[in-house]
């Protein structure tokens, strides 16, 4: 019969991260790391997208003002009757 006590410590897991605790760490954090990492690269990408699209509206809304008003600067209307 064979003793349980040595098979089982020295098998899976937790044989290797005692084997190599540097190792197991850094497969740890880069599983981690990754999945992490690209999720923040698309919030920024959207949010840098969306910035482009609300700046092209913008200067679209501003041509049209323009437009309305040739050879002149497109202000802003204002209700002072000046």
């Amino acid at each position: 019969m064979t003793d349980r006590s040595t098979t089982t410590a020295n098998a899976g897991i937790r044989a290797f991260v005692a084997r190599r605790p540097v190792t197991a760490f850094l497969i740890m954090a880069f599983s981690i790391a990754y999945p992490v990492m690209s999720l923040i690269a698309v919030v920024v990408l959207t949010a840098a997208l969306a910035l482009l699209a609300g700046r092209r509206q913008l200067s679209r809304a501003y041509r049209l003002q323009l437009d309305a008003n040739p050879g002149g600067v497109a202000r802003q209307r204002t209700n002072s009757p000046t």
